[in-house]
């Protein structure tokens, strides 16, 4: 039996089934290449003669709906977004334009993961991997997919069909998604499930005089690619897209890892209707008559208490102090004493949010929580991907971007050991308009890069960004700011030696039940710079010692455990980009005069 693989408009139960018909096969051996090349030639050649027929008999290409839906889409005009009801905006438009947002390219591929049995209150954080469509796989071999953008949704299927999750039911804390792709080996260190550990997907099965083929790849082209622009619950109705000309590039793509983590906040009444609220544990430091009561920051509980990671652990053991191994570097949360920064004090958050934990007190599962407990939902992530061919020596030339990720807790965020802090309840008796609390640190564009004393290989390794990637500067295409609800409010970046603001962003909140209206959660619009041709301020351009300031601010009317404080930046090198520009008929010619352009 032939695979089935998924389409781009194929419905979860379509996927099951065709995952239930490759289930213990491999398709990456040459010999099945060979079948699913011929079976796609064979699809083309019947395709034609169709064609041909139908125009002959004056009925034309269009004249019946065909049932058949290819693998992957190109359709004029863009297609719709798949989150269609959401609206994509960015915080930096110029002056004369409307803020709205589009994918850069017209063709994608829709994956789901398998479904996902979750409770309430119980944390699912797992890895799902996910092979690429066969004819996407096809197409790039030997050859590069440039990822444009992405979005993401948690989906279940109803009487009616796929419809989409809210946050209120089903909680995005986050999700990371890593790319693999062939000839290299699939192996990486990756921190999931509060664990580290060695990974290996797709093994190479082709005979060792082709393995031992590898051609020297593209400046800036990756084997192995991470692609998170924002990527919590707020990634919904966010733009996560890169303007033209720029792309994450992947060599000869061939599977997606997706991290998920979800926790279950879904209340059902004794009739099955879903409702807000419900049982929460007595550490949480928000009331259960707010609109986001759920412990969605994952409190410590005589149920959950914390899992260290290795590096964590050696804290715990006294071995090292928490600014030894850069856990909370930022001084004034050091000095305020926040409870995140040491292991005594720890009261929340990631550490105390593993997978299957139950975000309860025990007690509460003989009592006011046992119905809720025994229900199971099932839900899965839909994650769509816009791509087009990397030929920077094409007509319509594109340049790779790198990720550049910063914690204001002071690090890198690859390199992070504990990557969140405590939000401190507000004193009594503090209005509720000054009840904010503010981080802000600094940091060297070139302490962004990877470490120059501790070597890594660009090309399989997917956090390593040396500094030759730009060794002149960056220009700066994406930036946007992780954070978690209800707190979060707004966040800001500057050029420290300027003063000058490059991005401003602030957290909006929903009104409504729906999930692209869901109170007491957020979308953050990012900014977003490219070609004025297109709408789009040109790119600020920093120098890699030039010192950026980041500042949020969060609530803090009621506390809050595991608050993140992300900059989430894409940038490409500055002297390829103003290269670029010199050819007056490319994209490029639009970022002429690339400066830091407020928000």
């Amino acid at each position: 039996m032939e695979p089935t693989e998924r389409t781009a408009l194929a419905s979860p139960a379509d996927a099951v089934a065709a995952d239930a018909g490759s289930a213990g096969r491999s398709w990456f051996t040459g010999q099945l290449d060979r079948r699913g090349a011929c079976a796609l030639l064979s699809l083309l050649v019947v395709s034609v003669v169709a064609g041909l027929v139908a125009a002959a008999s004056g009925g034309g290409l269009h004249a019946r709906k065909e049932e058949t839906v290819l693998l992957a889409q190109e359709l004029e005009p863009p297609p719709s977004p798949m989150n269609s009801d959401a609206v994509y905006i960015i915080n930096n438009p110029p002056s004369k334009g409307s803020g709205r947002m589009g994918f850069s390219s017209t063709e994608f591929f829709e994956v789901y993961t398998d479904t996902i049995p979750i409770s309430y209150l119980q944390v699912h954080w797992q890895d799902h991997d996910l092979e690429i469509p066969m004819d996407i796989r096809l197409r790039f071999r030997g050859r590069t997919m440039g990822i444009v953008g992405w979005e993401v949704d948690i989906v279940r299927e109803t009487q009616g069909g796929e419809s989409s999750v809210p946050n209120h039911e089903i909680f995005h804390h986050h999700h990371v998604a890593t790319w693999w792709g062939l000839p290299a080996l699939r192996t990486g260190r990756l921190f999931t499930n509060r664990t580290h550990s060695r990974i290996q997907l797709d093994p190479d099965k082709r005979p060792a005089h082709q393995r031992m083929q590898v051609k020297p790849l593209l400046r800036g082209v990756k084997r192995v690619q991470v692609t998170n622009l924002i990527n919590g619950g707020e990634s919904r109705n966010t733009f996560t897209g890169f303007p033209r000309g720029f792309a994450q590039p992947i060599e000869e793509p061939s599977t997606v890892r997706l991290t998920a983590m979800l926790i279950s906040t879904l209340n059902m009444d004794a009739s099955g209707a879903a409702r807000r609220g419900g049982p929460i544990p007595r550490e949480s430091l928000r009331p259960a008559s707010e609109v986001h009561s759920a412990p969605t920051d994952c409190p410590c509980t005589d149920l959950v208490q914390p899992r260290w990671s290795e590096a964590e652990q050696n804290v715990v053991d006294l071995r090292y102090t928490p600014e030894q191994i850069g856990w909370c570097r930022t001084r004034s949360l050091l000095d305020e004493g926040n409870p995140s920064c040491a292991p005594g004090t720890y009261k929340g958050g990631l550490s105390c949010c593993y997978d299957s934990a139950r975000l309860l007190n025990q007690e509460q599962l003989a009592g006011e929580a046992a119905r809720l407990v025994q229900h199971v939902e099932q839900v899965r992530m839909k994650y769509r991907v816009y791509f087009t061919d990397f030929e920077p020596g094409a007509a319509q030339a594109q340049l790779p971007v790198h990720a550049l990720e910063w914690s204001l807790l002071g690090c890198r965020m690859s390199e992070c050991i504990h990557p969140e802090f405590d939000v401190p309840t507000a004193a009594p008796g503090v209005p509720a308009a000054e009840a904010v609390h503010h981080l802000e640190s600094t940091i060297l564009v070139r302490d962004l890069f990877s470490a120059a004393d501790r070597p890594c290989d660009f090309e399989s390794d997917a956090n390593c960004v040396p500094l030759e990637m730009a060794p002149e500067g960056v220009a700066l295409v994406y930036a946007n700011f992780h954070c978690h609800p209800p707190a979060c409010l707004d966040a800001g970046l500057w050029n420290d030696e300027t003063g000058e603001l490059i991005c401003q962003v602030t957290a909006v909140y929903g009104q409504g039940d729906s999930a692209a209206d869901d109170a007491g959660y957020h979308r953050v619009p990012p900014c977003v710079w490219g070609s004025t041709e297109d709408g789009l301020r040109p790119p600020p351009t920093l120098s890699l010692d030039a010192r950026l300031r980041g500042s949020m601010r969060a609530n803090s009317t009621y506390g809050q455990y595991g608050m993140m404080g992300i900059w989430m930046l894409r940038v490409a090198s500055a002297s390829e980009v103003a290269t670029a520009a010199l050819d007056t008929t490319s994209v490029f010619a639009g970022m002429v005069g690339a400066g830091a352009a407020a928000a």
